[in-house]
């Protein structure tokens, strides 16, 4: 089959949605399949060679600038948009269309004639302010034939936005490729801290610092380690130092799947303390993947991956005490870090098996394919 999945932005940015999508398209390769990327190139200002056609691990994909547009508010670019979008639809002549809806995303559907013609699932990741109101969205989750929802908590959101369709949309969890053999390696000598993800407002990582500085009135030897990068990244450094803690704390940037796995194997805990509601928690299931225990904050998905005293802990966003009391048996006591660590690698394998996450979404395009009285026409 030829599938082309649609989304905001695409990998190597670094967002749960990205990298999933980057995994599947992979994952369906392997399997004989043929994958188109369209995406928006990120950034505001974009050099000429970030909207040149590529592939990357056999996914071919192609940047049309509707972020871009979007921006500049001009009518005349987003009608180019339209028109490049429809241009490259019609030449993959796709069976199956995917959408992903975590941002504008589903304006690609609304601007395309071509898509509109083509059997389509739609997989809600997040919802944007106010989204629910949306009428190109509503539109979208109207005209689609599937619509799969990453969480229970996104998927009540779809029931009350469209009550009609409430009982169609289908909860279908994100995984990732990783591997499930335990793997041994020492814990890090000292008791280390793990937060991974963008660093952008939303994900805490200023609240993790200053819960930080408090754990070290208490483990003097307590080590921070922070991956990834974004907008916020100097400020976070920033508040290190003023803090007083930036010896303590060590800023990695991006790292590989095999590098990010060691660094998980080696904490003793590992901290997601949104500010948000996320819609899953990616970084949650990694973590529990690798055998380390996860500290969340209490926020839509994360409240389904992570088991509350079981394989880890889920709290209040904005609770600095919770988080340290919740934290400090954790690094004192590695034994307490391999109970929860065994049990969330176990959560990991059999609830949230990326087999099976593949093998139904490869349901879904047979079915589509096979169904579907939609068909483009070239």
């Amino acid at each position: 089959m030829k599938i082309v999945q649609l989304l905001p932005y695409a990998y190597p940015l670094t967002g749960g949605l990205e990298t999933f999508v980057h995994d599947l398209s992979k994952e369906f390769i392997r399997l004989g399949h043929e994958i188109h990327i369209i995406a928006s190139p990120f950034g505001i200002n974009i050099s000429p060679d970030l909207l040149s056609t590529r592939q990357v691990d056999g996914v071919f994909f192609y940047p049309i600038p509707v972020a871009q547009a979007l921006n500049n508010k001009k009518p005349s670019e987003l009608l180019r948009c339209k028109l490049l979008l429809d241009q490259k639809l019609r030449e993959i002549n796709a069976d199956i269309l995917h959408l992903h809806i975590g941002g504008f995303s589903a304006l690609y559907y609304r601007l395309s004639a071509v898509a509109q013609k083509l059997p389509m699932v739609v997989t809600v990741h997040d919802l944007l302010e106010n989204e629910e109101k949306s009428d190109t969205t509503l539109f979208v989750l109207r005209h689609a034939e599937i619509v799969t929802a990453i969480s229970q908590a996104r998927l009540m959101d779809l029931r009350k936005m469209v009550p009609e369709r409430a009982a169609e949309f289908r909860l279908l969890y994100d995984s990732r490729p990783l591997s499930i053999t335990p793997v041994k390696t020492k814990l890090a000598k000292t008791p280390t801290v793990l937060m991974v993800g963008r660093h952008v407002k939303t994900k805490g990582f200023e609240f993790g610092l200053e819960v930080f500085q408090r754990i070290l009135s208490e483990i003097a030897d307590a080590h921070l380690i922070i991956v990834g990068k974004g907008p916020l990244t100097p400020r976070l450094m920033k508040l290190a130092e003023s803090l007083g803690i930036k010896k303590q704390v060590t800023f990695t940037g991006r790292v590989s799947d095999e590098e990010l796995s060691m660094l998980y194997r080696r904490a003793w805990v590992s901290w997601v303390p949104s500010q948000h509601s996320e819609s899953f928690g990616l970084v949650a299931l990694e973590a529990m993947f690798a055998g380390c225990p996860v500290i969340a904050s209490r926020v839509g998905g994360l409240q389904e991956v992570v088991l509350h005293e079981k394989t880890g802990f889920v709290l209040d966003a904005h609770d600095y005490h919770a988080w340290v009391e919740a934290s400090l048996p954790l690094l004192r006591d590695p034994g307490l870090r391999e109970q929860m660590g065994t049990a969330g690698r176990h959560r990991a394998e059999t609830v949230f098996s990326w087999q099976k996450c593949v093998d139904a979404y490869e349901t879904i395009y047979k079915y589509l394919a096979d169904n579907s009285c939609r068909h483009f026409e070239s």
